[in-house]
């Protein structure tokens, strides 16, 4: 049993990091506790899913922000001792070699997939959830939109509920920390995307499309990977308005795709040229992540859905953001990463957050 206010080793996907214990859910006498009180109006924020029979703990990460913070299972920490230190080192080393070995094998023409122990791979320990995760709107969690085409629609014959738990997208760190920025961005420092983004989602999905054309000889893999980018321009374009939005955007969203007629009669030169385009075509790799982020839960909660239309897509997701890691100085480098965003007038924030 580790202590609250304790130090300890937690595995974040396939390595170890040192963390501090700031709460613990004590099963024998069915309450949390806690390092530090909480303040007011705050929740201990105990997930649902959590089996209340075990020990389970909160965890900061040492030297990354708070809002990593998350509760874990016992399997997921061990004591900050020697030995462990030792694996936590060798861990890391691993991971690097298995990094050097696919980078040498894809220079010399190999497989662009990831190796077992680098930083894409996933880990029997389990990772954090996604960056954008416990920060969406609640309706995120309620409702899910499901197209009628492609390898997103419902069947009428097999209805299926599924767990939570089985259902799960690894997101390679570095498109987390993207979305851990961009909730930071807009409900920090609030600022709002700037549109039309010059590589919006469809484009993205496009080029994933041709890519993956370039290098399949499978004609049913190829035709999979067309129903899958399909569907999911579809799914984008329905969901951005109700989940993938947070409430400083939606006034822009609003004023964009339904706006007044003496919006109309304000509008710009630019604000004019959105006019009749789709959510899709205006939006960027971002709000992509965004609805990746969430697309194992909206899956699960999409009653009537069968086992291989889920499993197609969770693949080719999974390859979708590989790819990504691969192009993502391309689609948002660092010299234009602020472009993508625009400040907003105390007038803007004052009717978008109700003020």
């Amino acid at each position: 049993m580790f202590e609250v206010g304790g130090k300890c080793l937690a595995y974040h996907g396939p390595l170890l990091y040192e963390a501090k214990i700031l709460r613990r859910w004590n099963p024998k006498l069915e309450k949390v506790e806690y390092s530090v009180p909480l303040k007011s109006g705050e929740e201990d924020g105990l997930p649902e899913s959590m089996n209340r029979e075990e020990f389970y703990y909160y965890i900061h990460y040492q030297g990354w922000k708070s809002s990593w913070d998350e509760w874990v299972s016992v399997d997921r920490i061990m004591e900050l001792t020697e030995a462990n230190i030792e694996l936590k080192k060798q861990l890391v080393m691993e991971a690097k070699k298995a990094s050097l070995a696919q980078q040498q094998k894809t220079k010399n023409g190999g497989s662009a997939k990831r190796g077992g122990g680098g930083a894409h791979s996933e880990s029997n320990h389990g990772g954090r959830r996604s960056g954008s995760g416990d920060r969406r709107d609640s309706n995120a969690e309620e409702r899910g939109i499901v197209p009628s085409e492609g390898p997103f629609r419902t069947s009428s014959v097999m209805s299926y509920n599924f767990s939570r738990n089985k259902l799960r997208i690894h997101i390679p760190m570095i498109l987390e920390s993207m979305l851990v920025d961009d909730w930071e961005i807009v409900t920090k420092e609030k600022k709002i995307s700037n549109l039309p983004n010059p590589f919006p989602v469809e484009t993205i999905l496009d080029r994933f499309y041709k890519d993956v054309a370039t290098r399949t000889t499978s004609p049913v893999e190829l035709s999979l990977v067309e129903e899958y980018v399909y569907g999911l321009k579809q799914y984008f374009n329905e969901a951005i308005g109700n989940l993938l939005l947070y409430k400083l955007e939606r006034l822009q969203y609003e004023q964009v795709f339904y706006p007044t007629p003496e919006q109309q009669q304000a509008m710009t030169p630019v604000e004019r040229s959105l006019s009749g385009r789709r959510p899709g075509q205006l939006y960027g790799v971002l709000h992509l992540l965004r609805l990746i982020s969430i697309l194992p839960e909206m899956l699960s909660n999409c009653v009537g859905m069968d086992t291989q239309a889920i499993n197609v897509i969770l693949r080719h997701t999974e390859k979708l953001l590989l790819w990504l890691v691969d192009r993502i100085e391309d689609l948002l480098p660092h010299k234009v990463h602020k472009s993508y965003y625009t400040n907003t007038s105390s007038q803007y924030e004052g009717v978008a957050l109700g003020l």
